[in-house]
């Protein structure tokens, strides 16, 4: 499955959550409880989604199965080392064709994060 992670396209096909016996801590988690880890990893590295796309793509394949009808998740910390409450969370449910849309003009090199910021997370609602 295709994820928009702030301003990349990732997948979450090769994620296995019951690797290592993880599996009961996931499916005890709530989706709070996976909003808050996500707060703190961003907290921590404002940039996650590019500089750690493995730990990136856990987190988006845990809201996607905390939240189904989740395809795309934004944090945003104002600096690196701020508080997770510091940290601005959107979520939204993007339409097949629209990350399609999304993940071709990632390949192609098309896709930056001004074009995201404009077609995405400004019509999506704080």
């Amino acid at each position: 499955m295709l994820f928009l992670l702030n301003d990349a396209v990732i997948s979450t096909a090769t994620v296995n959550l019951a690797k290592d016996g993880m599996g009961a801590q996931v499916a005890g988690l709530s989706i709070d409880a996976v909003v808050r880890l996500g707060r703190e990893m961003f907290a921590a590295n404002p940039t996650l989604h590019r500089v750690r796309p493995d730990k990136a793509q856990r987190l988006a394949a845990l809201i996607h199965l905390k939240a189904p009808d989740v395809n795309a998740a934004w944090f945003s910390a104002p600096r690196p080392g701020c508080a997770p409450a510091e940290v601005k969370t959107k979520f939204a449910s993007l339409a097949v064709d629209v990350m399609a849309d999304l993940y071709r003009r990632q390949r192609d090199g098309e896709l930056d994060a001004d074009a995201v910021e404009r077609a995405i997370w400004r019509r999506v609602a704080a």
